[in-house]
């Protein structure tokens, strides 16, 4: 539920709700805990308190950055992954032709049929956390074609074992991509960064400063700080949920290259057939 709120949203509106609601919400317990605890006691331990919030400051900084690194290396890594899928289907529909006419023909029909179900069905499948299983289909008839095909010529046979290859290793790929897509954050991973967000913050209430409306400034500015890069780590942690999400941009690119290639090849072959025509000799 919490998910789908978080990625169902803009943005911009889950990260205002996410920095402006902590912000708020410490300021008013810093002035219940500023009534409880008088200021003068807090005062006089300024300075204990002040290493204190130093060695948990550095040890949240440290865990804090660490999570970002990871989800940022994560997200990076599912973008680069759905390239190299969308690159291996370019490559088989390249080749595809070294299999004969016929084969060939099917086998390009069968990658626009991958490309079209991947951008239209599949992409807004795991945007909303489901498993994507249509594109498969296209796939296992691309084996079966394959496996029961028989090459007549030997430069056939060695495109039938190169574009097997290639099906296999983008078999890999699109489970690696379906992966990446089921993987967040562990539960006990956002324990620890909110616990210490939790402590990073509360500490800074015991310093002890005559001016509340001051106080509460520098510690609604530290909320806001660990606020930001929660909400960036959110943002990237679901590398095909919400905005901030791996584009199916390198899929439509493929299938625009498939347009271009269709059209080049299509001119070509009525070029050579008008060149044809216009050598043929004519009676008189």
């Amino acid at each position: 539920m919490v998910l789908n709120w978080l990625y169902n949203n803009p943005t911009w509106l889950v990260g205002t709700v996410l920095i402006v609601g902590p912000v708020v919400l410490v300021c008013c317990a810093l002035r219940v805990f500023h009534g409880i605890f008088p200021m003068e006691t807090r005062r006089e331990h300024n300075e204990y308190t002040g290493y204190v919030v130093a060695i948990i400051g550095i040890n949240y900084a440290v865990l804090i950055a660490f999570v970002a690194v990871a989800v940022w290396g994560a997200y990076d890594h599912a973008t680069a992954i759905a390239s190299e899928e969308a690159e291996r289907v370019g490559n088989l529909y390249r080749d595809a032709p070294g299999l004969g006419p016929v084969m060939g023909a099917e086998l390009r029909s069968d990658l626009k049929t991958y490309v079209r179900t991947v951008v239209e069905e599949e992409w807004p499948a795991m945007s909303r956390d489901e498993y994507p299983s249509a594109g498969w289909r296209p796939l296992e008839h691309i084996q079966d074609a394959l496996a029961d095909y028989e090459p007549s010529k030997t430069a056939q046979a060695v495109y039938m074992r190169e574009s097997l290859g290639e099906l296999n290793k983008l078999y890999d790929i699109r489970r690696q991509r379906l992966s990446a897509a089921e993987n967040g954050l562990e539960p006990a991973v956002w324990a620890i960064v909110l616990l210490g967000t939790v402590l990073t913050i509360g500490f800074t209430f015991l310093f002890g400063m005559p001016s509340l409306r001051m106080h509460m400034v520098m510690t609604g500015g530290v909320t806001a700080a660990a606020m930001l890069v929660l909400v960036l780590i959110i943002a990237l942690d679901w590398p095909f949920r919400g905005e901030v999400q791996a584009s199916p941009s390198m899929f439509k690119r493929v299938a625009e290259n498939m347009r271009m290639l269709d059209a080049q090849e299509k001119e070509r072959s009525g070029t050579f057939t008008v060149g044809a025509a216009a050598a043929t000799p004519t009676r008189k």
